[in-house]
């Protein structure tokens, strides 16, 4: 209800490994995109390991998307407990990539969520 940056303060919070907040969105965005990108983010916290180093997040305005980035030096070897991500990511037309630098880098469309896809 207060919206995706308070959302994320709350999982980072709550989380099992030290979480970096970088860059969180100062305006709401269609429901449906700030429930994709928190599933993003907590999916991905989930499977970071104990004794990981910190977990960078961000969450950058692009005007016609919500580019979600998480990082942490072991997600690459996540990539299977991942699926579910990827899934709800495409679901809503999105792409996601995970690279070998450590970095998950989700896509959100925002002009097809406004819409009710």
């Amino acid at each position: 209800e207060r919206g995706l940056a308070a959302a994320l303060q709350a999982v980072a919070a709550r989380a099992r490994v030290a979480v970096d907040l970088r860059e969180l969105p100062r305006r709401r965005f269609p429901p449906l995109a700030e429930a994709t990108a928190y599933f993003v983010v907590a999916g991905a916290l989930l499977t970071a390991p104990e004794g990981t180093g910190t977990v960078e997040v961000a969450i950058a305005d692009r005007g016609d998307r919500l580019l979600v980035e998480v990082g942490h030096e072991r997600i690459g070897e996540s990539e299977p407990r991942l699926r579910g991500i990827v899934e709800r990511v495409a679901a809503v037309g999105g792409r996601i990539h995970i690279d070998r630098n450590s970095v998950l880098r989700a896509e959100v469309p925002l002009a097809t969520l406004a819409d009710g896809l």
